[in-house]
């Protein structure tokens, strides 16, 4: 991964630019309803009113930082014209995505759909921690167990040449299957959540930091360079621009104790915020120079800063 001095969120852009996506969504506002789209600005995406907090995913690297979408009702609507046609036979998509290890339930990572409720969907189902799920129509593929509900980034990208729809995970192909041109008009789509007979469906509970469409599918070198670009999956941990290390943890669900592995190899300082940005007091126990346990006066989610 190129990761070196005064690299920064533009310089991955620039690089992911090269490739020629259809349209390139940055999720990392401060607030409003829009993410804008840096290829065709004039076909953004919209979130919904409730349910998304901005920039609030502080193991982000790089001053990039993300959208959480919540998993009750915060999900983002795509404009049909970020799509890069309607039969989708060649097309690709690039999501660079947060799955908190307990975030639980269903996870919908992007849902594509027609008024037939076909579907071109990616999700993982309830229950089963490391497993992707891919919808081509009405037909479910699964991929092996793997390691992807870890805390850090990971770039995943949905493939259809035109044969086979192929899902990738960090470079690595995780799922081939069969595919068949579905006509999707009208199409419906959706991140962070799914149209079920008709109703919207949001189950999902995770971070998105980009999301690139193509109109062409990606060759294997293609997915090979991308999964390098630091856009920013964080594989060198504590690396930062600084030459300091620092880290930060996310807690979504409430615990009056949580134990952290920061793996930074030295006496850290520690600030906990919570998920709205407002600082908390807890009790600090050293457990060695790459753990600490936090405790809480009652269950607590936030955010571990630490330097």
């Amino acid at each position: 991964m190129p990761l070196f001095d005064n690299y920064t969120l533009q310089d991955a852009q620039q690089e992911l630019l090269a490739y020629s996506p259809y349209s390139y969504l940055t999720f990392s506002e401060v607030s409003g309803l829009v993410a804008s789209d840096v290829v065709r600005l004039s076909n953004p995406a919209s979130y919904t009113s409730s349910g998304v907090r901005y920039q609030q995913s502080g193991i982000v690297r790089n001053s990039n930082n993300g959208v959480f979408l919540d998993g009750a009702n915060g999900y983002v609507t795509l404009n049909q014209y970020s799509f890069p046609s309607t039969t989708f036979v060649n097309s690709a998509w690039v999501m660079t995505v947060y799955i908190p290890v307990l975030s639980g339930g269903r996870t919908v990572l992007l849902d594509i759909s027609d008024s037939n409720d076909n579907h071109l969907m990616l999700e993982k189902p309830t229950g089963l921690r490391n497993i992707l799920k891919l919808t081509v129509g009405n037909n479910v593929f699964s991929g092996s167990d793997i390691p992807l509900l870890t805390n850090g980034w990971h770039l995943i990208i949905i493939n259809l040449d035109g044969v086979n729809a192929s899902v990738f995970v960090d470079g690595v192909k995780y799922i081939s299957a069969p595919y068949n041109a579905l006509n999707y008009t009208p199409i419906n789509g959706f991140i962070g959540a799914s149209i079920v007979n008709g109703s919207t469906v949001c189950l999902s509970r995770f971070f998105i930091s980009d999301l690139l469409s193509f109109s062409h599918a990606l060759s294997q070198s293609d997915v090979n360079a991308m999964s390098f670009i630091d856009v920013p999956r964080d594989k060198d941990a504590g690396a930062t621009n600084t030459g300091d290390k620092n880290d930060e943890f996310v807690q979504l669900t409430p615990l009056s104790v949580w134990n952290v592995n920061h793996g930074l190899g030295k006496r850290v300082s520690i600030t906990v915020t919570g998920l709205d940005n407002l600082v908390v007091d807890c009790r600090s126990e050293f457990i060695d120079n790459n753990n600490v346990k936090l405790t809480f006066s009652e269950p607590f989610a936030g955010i571990a800063s630490f330097n």
